[in-house]
């Protein structure tokens, strides 16, 4: 995981984390991967990917890799309902912690226009609501299971951001 991390300024590394999470069938082999990568802590090597040391090129694909990752543990959330157990990335996204650290890369290190630009995109992306109906439409009906999930995320993330 860290030689990918590593070339996470490749765009084709980006997209291997990203099929990493989505293109696996078998419901038990995906939570297992899911749960491999949450305990090697690609949330968190992500957001230290975003920092001024870095070039522009790691900064938006950690960024697009850590909006992925809100987009599509969110989408499983709503698709599953109150059937599945809350997914460990999308959890870790939300953490107080990791919104403190992003804002921190963002505004306590050297002033970074691109780590600012990429930091906002994945704070944007973690306080964004959308739920969509599987026509593709607005559903204006969300369990209260996801409802709840949902308010507790970005809770943490206005917790983070309003000290």
């Amino acid at each position: 995981l860290g030689s990918l991390l590593h070339h996470i300024g490749t765009s084709a590394i980006m997209d291997l984390l990203l099929r990493l999470i989505t293109c696996i069938e078998s419901p038990e082999t995906r939570r297992a991967v899911i749960e491999w990568l949450n305990e090697n802590q690609i949330v968190q090597r992500l957001v230290d990917c975003i920092v001024p040391s870095n070039d522009e090129d790691i900064h938006c694909n950690a960024a697009q890799s850590l909006c992925d990752i809100v987009r599509l543990g969110r989408e499983q959330m709503m698709q599953m309902q109150d059937t599945s157990d809350p997914d460990p990335l999308l959890t870790t996204m939300e953490l107080e912690e990791t919104v403190s650290k992003m804002l921190n890369n963002m505004f306590e290190l050297e002033q970074n226009e691109s780590v600012i630009v990429n930091g906002l995109f994945v704070i944007h992306t973690l306080l964004e609501v959308r739920r969509q109906g599987q026509d593709g439409g607005m559903n204006d009906q969300m369990a209260s299971l996801d409802t709840d999930r949902l308010s507790q995320g970005i809770n943490n993330v206005m917790a983070a951001i309003v000290p």
